[in-house]
Formats: C-alpha cells, structure tokens, sequence
C-alpha cells in the first residue's frame, strides 16, 4: 500500500512569477526553526505570558540601574540644562513661543519633558541667563541638587523604553536570541548607563537613533509592516528636538531602508533576468513613496513638539545651523588631553582609543566573535547597522570638538552587531544555550558597574587596561568624586562662609553649604581642589601648584583605582591684626565707562562667621576704614577708581559700590584697611596666592572688571 505525499496540488494556469513566490516563501519557511506545540491545557496562553514577562523583565533592568543612586553627585553641564528648561517652563506658562527656543543644541525634547513635568513653579528659582560671564547662578539657590534629581528620574522610564524597543526590533530582524542579548548589552552597558542617568541628551540621542535606523531596516526588508515606519518617523523627529549630529539620520535611515529592501527581496530573484528588473524597480519606486512620508513625519513632528518653530521655524533652523557651525567646528574651551600631552584638538585618532576604551569587554567580543564568524547576517540588515555605526564615528572624528561623550552615538550599533555575533554561537553550536549566554552577559555586565558604582562615568574597558590607561592617554572625570569632598566641607563650623576654587564649580556648588569658584579664582578662595580632568590639562597654573606642593591633602578621592580629586586648604588673605578678608566678589565683570561696580567683601577675625574663636584672639568692636579700587590690570599701583567705607569687621557681608573708569581695559579688585582716627594703613600678612605683594593692599587678580 502506497503512502500518498502531501504536495500541495497548483493549479494549471498559475503564472511562472507566482510560483517563485511560492517557492521563495517554502524556502523561507523551512529555514525557520521547528516548534513543538505544547499540549497542556493553559498552551494558549504561554505564547503571550513569556514575552509579556520578558518585555517586562528587560524594561525594569534597563531602567533599574539608571535610577538608583541618582542622588550620588552632580556632573557638568547639567546646571545649564536645568537653566534652560526652567526659562523654557516660564515661556510656556506665558504663552511665549519663541522664548521656547534657548540653545542651538537644540535639547528641547529634555527641556520640553522637564518643563512639562515639574512645572513653573518648581522651576522658577533656577530660570535665568545661562552664557554671560556673570551667570549660571543656578546651583548656588537652595533645593537645586534635589530638582536636578527629580528632573534626571524623568528621564530614566525614558530611556528603559527605548532600550526596549531597540531590542525588540532587533528580535522581530535576526530572532529572539539576538533580541534578548542587543537588550541586555544596551540595558547594562556602563558608559550607556552612566549618561542615561544625567541631565544631558547625549544617551537620549544615542538610542533614539539607533531605534530610528532599526526600524527603518525592518520596513525595508518587509519584516515589519507601516508601523515601524512611523516608529522611526518619530524617532527621527525626536532626535532632531534633542541634538544636531541627528541630521545623519537623513542619510542613514534611506539607506537602511535601502538595504532592508535589498535583504528582503533578495529570495524572490529570477534567474530570468528580463524578469528581475521590473519587480525590483516598482519596489524601490514603493520606498521612495514611504521614505517621502517617513520625512515628512519626521518634519511634522519636529514641528509638533517644539513651539519655537510655531513661532518663527525659519529664524529657529538658522540658528541651529549657526550654533553648530560654531561650536562643531571649534575646540573644547578647556582644550583636551591625548596620549599624555595637554591639546586643543586631539585629532582624528582620539576616538580610536577613547571609544574601545569606552566599549565594555563584551562588547569588544562580541565584535571579534561576529568577525570570526565570518560576519553572520552581514547582507540581513547587520552590515547597514555597523557600518551607519562606524560612519558615525568617522564623521564625529573629523570635527575638532572632542569628548568621549561625543562618540556615544556610535556604541549602541557596535553593540548590536557584538549581540548577534553572541547569538550566532548559539545558532551555530546548540551545546550554548541562549538562555545561559544571555544569562552570563547580565552577570558581566553588572559586575562591570559594580566595580564603579556609583560612578559608572568611570567605567572604562579593563581588557585595555581599564581607568589607568585611561587616564594615561584620554580626558577623565566629568565632576564625579567631587561628592565626596562635600561632607568634609560642610563639616565646618564656618561652612556656609567658605569658597572652594575647583574646576568644576557647578558641580561641587550643588553639595556644599559654602561657595565654589572656578579654578583660576584661587586667589580669593579658603580651599582648592585638584581634580584629574584639570590636571592632565595643567589649568590649576604654577601659583597654585607651587602654594600646595607642599601640603598634604585635607581629603582625597580615589575611583577605580586612579586619584580623581584632592582637597588642599590655602591661607586666606589677611591683614595684620588677624584680619581675615573672605567672601570676595565683584559684580558686573563687563561694564561701561563710569557704570556702577559692586565689590562684596567679609571682613573679621578668624573667630566671625560662625567660626570657633582661637586662644588669644580679640574681637574687632569699633569700626574700620575699608577702601576697595580698581587698580590698573597692567600695573597694580596705579589706582583708577576707589571708595571708602566705614565697616564693622564682624564677618558679615558688606557691599561697596563705585564708579568704573573711563579709560577701556581691564581693571583688578584691591582692597586695604585702615584706623578710623589716624588712617594708619593695617599691613597685608598673608597675599593672595598668585597676586601681587603690596605692603599694605590685597589685590586679586580673579577679580578683574572690563569696561568697554
């Protein structure tokens, strides 16, 4: 007795492109791996309960780890963007669209979710100018360090979900293995980490664009249907709203799509090859119909989120372009630091060592694994991915602005391409289980932020030699450590009256009771920090250097086994008498001629100010004679303007105005005391570091007034 094949029967007048089609899709389906259908009673619902989990499961360890400890400290930068987004809850609240607008980066989409979010009364304290010379006041007014926390945690839910989304896009292109460990690698990766955790947009740019090309490959190969297109429509608009280096998406998404085409056609050639154009060119005549609608989404929701361009879109992409211009093509203001040497521009082989070191040790094997596996997936959409990614890095490389942050944008295409080079081993030798590897590339990967937490800014690739080679030979520390110099700060008595030089005002400003100046104000400051990121570019200057060479640190701070920062405290200014002069300040720094200056200045013993009285000191009970000038920048004898004022040197702060000259320059801050009666000048015991030495005056240079 025969057994009868079940091949299904065609009918007679099937055409011959048909029955390639046909063809082209039993080859497709008989590559995909077998399924045993479970015959339990609940086998319905297993399908749908175990992504649900791992959807679930991936969102919360994606956003885990960006969420704890985010009160830890302060880095750079953030000040300004807290600035801009509460002027941008302000403009909102009065219905002031252009007002909207406030940098060429641009950041609105950061800007528009933290105004939205916390509200103009929140936000009111921290609005103000953020670019002049005497601005960026914001860290300084209280409850600053707790809504700079409250408007980073707004962030995080932000980025888990676009972490999920790139990893299932990668599931619904090369599988569930590949989708689950790219997820896992983009959840834990500590340099993705560290800035999904900040104010800043440089990760929420990074994983919009990831997502934008994905799903612009999906569409393309036919593997996702109209959905992934307005997925990265927008992605594409949101990454406009957030920086400028996004208008690569312009090129990379068109070709991803290009390439999507090419891969998922690629089984329905003919060997007739009358036949192939035909088919092909209507295809791509189809794209091109989508990719006019993917960029006219992506416009429209540009134009959707951000009020600015309802107000004046013209004057607003103008200044875009002029923002980037200038800034893209100039140098870091503090220069860098490349291979040992302090350098404005590090050239284009920065990012070939910063971004290795950058890259976690799994995904440095990932990428070897993918290449010696002879490139798996490379024309099914993975080529595009790597090389949009490498693309990415070249162009950043070309410009002269540099930081490793910059390169961010580039990491999360390497690291699909290492995942898919995990997940083809475990294709290709069934003894891996996916579910083991993808257990194990967890496990590293938290052990990496283990070994920094709470910095996981510090994370650098230890299979290159980790934060000592880093240090070695790229720019290190963006403000992190600087938290733990805080708690010996505010542990004095005089706390709240004391300044710190530091190099990273902004960020030390947020934790300490006292005030923080930039570095190059040492002269009117009660403590300097030293802090790698300044000391591999030699900012702190010799006078500095020499007037703490030989101290021994107050405090020091040591992450992942290199020195950060170091705290070294510095001989106030004083007169004889124990006069001590502290909480210097000078306002305007530009003014015009004969325009009103305001010099603050504390003046008192050692024992004002909420400080402990030492033995033998006698409090000032009578008033004294205080003159501050402007002396001449070029010779500091030379007084150009002055005012005097009786002062009770009690330690509280007092304000001295005076007119400014009318000669253009620049002009220094001095200050000398004198008896009431006689006018018998009191002599200076201790300068300011750095400053000239005159016999009965205090000049500080970091106190200087242009007038122009």
């Amino acid at each position: 007795m025969e057994t009868a094949l079940a091949t299904p029967t065609r009918p007679s007048n099937s055409t011959p492109g048909q029955l390639l089609r046909e063809a082209a899709a039993q080859r497709r389906a008989a590559a995909r791996p077998r399924t045993t259908t479970i015959t339990r009673p609940d086998a319905r619902r297993l399908p749908v309960v175990g992504p649900v989990v791992a959807v679930l499961a991936l969102f919360l360890l994606a956003w885990a780890p960006r969420v704890l400890s985010l009160d830890q400290h302060a880095t750079a930068d953030e000040d300004l963007t807290l600035i801009r987004s509460a002027n941008v809850a302000l403009a909102l609240e009065r219905a002031d669209w252009w007002g909207v607008y406030q940098i060429g980066h641009p950041e609105a989409t950061v800007q528009m979710l933290v105004a939205l979010s916390l509200g103009p009364d929140r936000l009111r304290p921290y609005a103000g100018d953020f670019l002049g010379p005497d601005s960026r006041r914001a860290a300084a007014v209280p409850g600053y360090f707790d809504t700079l926390v409250a408007a980073r945690a707004l962030l995080t839910p932000v980025h888990a979900a676009l972490v999920l989304l790139a990893a299932l896009l990668c599931w619904r292109l090369w599988g569930a293995a590949s989708g689950a460990i790219v997820g896992l690698m983009l959840a834990l990766e500590p340099f993705l980490v560290a800035h999904g955790r900040i104010l800043r947009t440089d990760a929420l740019l990074a994983e919009l664009m990831l997502a934008a090309v994905l799903s612009a490959v999906a569409f393309g190969s036919g593997r996702a249907g109209g959905w992934s297109l307005a997925v990265s429509a927008l992605t594409t608009g949101l990454a406009l709203l957030t920086k400028t280096p996004a208008l690569a998406l312009f090129g990379a998404v068109p070709v991803a799509a290009c390439a999507g085409l090419l891969v998922g056609h690629a089984d329905d050639a003919s060997d007739d090859a009358a036949r192939k154009p035909r088919p092909m060119l209507r295809r791509l005549i189809r794209l091109i119909g989508w990719l006019a609608a993917w960029l006219a989404g992506s416009i429209a929701v540009a134009f959707a989120l951000w009020p600015a361009l309802w107000a004046r879109p013209l004057r607003a992409i103008e200044r875009m372009a002029v923002y980037t211009q200038e800034k893209g093509g100039s140098p870091m203001d503090a220069g860098s630091f490349f291979l040992g040497t302090p350098i404005p521009d590090p050239g284009p082989l920065y990012y070939a060592l910063a971004l290795p070191l950058r890259l976690s040790p799994l995904a440095i094997v990932g990428l070897l694994l993918w290449l010696l596996l002879r490139a798996p997936r490379l024309r099914d959409g993975i080529g595009v991915t790597l090389l949009i990614g490498l693309g990415l890095a070249a162009v950043l490389a070309l410009l002269p602005k540099k930081a490793d942050r910059y390169i961010l944008p580039a990491i999360p295409f390497l690291i699909v391409t290492a995942g898919v080079g995990f997940a083809e081993v475990c294709r290709r030798w069934r003894a891996v289980s996916p579910g083991v590897l993808a257990g194990g590339v967890a496990a590293v990967e938290c052990a990496l932020l283990a070994l920094v937490w709470p910095y996981p800014l510090a994370a650098y690739n230890p299979l290159l030699g980790g934060a000592r080679t880093a240090d070695a030979t790229i720019s290190v520390g963006w403000g992190e450590g600087l938290d733990q110099l805080a708690p010996v700060l505010n542990a004095r008595g005089d706390a709240q009256f004391l300044t710190v030089s530091t190099p990273y005002p902004e960020v030390l400003q947020a934790q300490i009771q006292g005030r923080a100046v930039d570095l190059d104000q040492y002269d009117i400051a009660d403590y300097a920090v030293r802090y790698v990121a300044a000391s591999q570019r030699h900012l702190g200057g010799a006078a500095l250097e020499g007037a703490i060479a030989a101290r021994a640190p107050l405090a020091e701070v040591e992450i992942a086994g290199i020195p950060y920062a170091q705290l070294y405290a510095l001989d106030p200014p004083s007169f004889a008498g124990n006069l001590e002069a502290r909480g210097l300040s000078v306002e305007p720094s530009i003014v015009g001629r004969r325009g009103w200056v305001t010099v603050t200045v504390a003046l008192g013993p050692p024992s004002a100010e909420g400080r402990r009285p030492g033995p033998g000191q006698t409090p000032f009970v009578t008033p004294l004679e205080v003159e501050a000038v402007l002396v001449n920048a070029a010779n500091p004898r030379d007084v150009e303007a002055t005012v005097t004022r009786a002062l009770l040197p009690d330690g509280s702060r007092a304000e001295l105005k005076l007119r400014a000259p009318n000669g253009l320059g620049r002009y220094m801050v001095g200050l000398s005391v004198r008896e009431p009666g006689s006018g018998t000048p009191f002599a200076v015991t201790s300068w300011p570091v750095g400053a000239p030495r005159l016999p009965d005056r205090l000049v500080f240079p970091s106190l200087s007034v242009r007038v122009q």
